[in-house]
């Protein structure tokens, strides 16, 4: 299933819960390309992380949250 989220990443999600082909939108691209930071590769990577990390719970919380036993 091929889901967008936040209009911030498209990622495909397989039967088996795998995110696959996880794609940053115009929106963070946008913020990269207006960074003065001359390492580009840092900018982009940190941009995705933070994103990523608001991604995972957003996700786990829209299946139902983590069983009680997992935690």
């Amino acid at each position: 299933m091929a889901m967008t989220w936040n209009d911030k990443i498209s990622f495909v999600m397989h039967d088996n819960l795998h995110l696959k082909q996880i794609v940053p939108l115009d929106l963070i691209k946008d913020q990269t390309d207006a960074s003065t930071n001359d390492d580009g590769f840092d900018t982009d990577f940190a941009i995705m992380t933070g994103e990523l990390r608001k991604l995972i719970p957003a996700i786990v919380d829209a299946l139902g949250g983590e069983a009680e036993g997992l935690r």
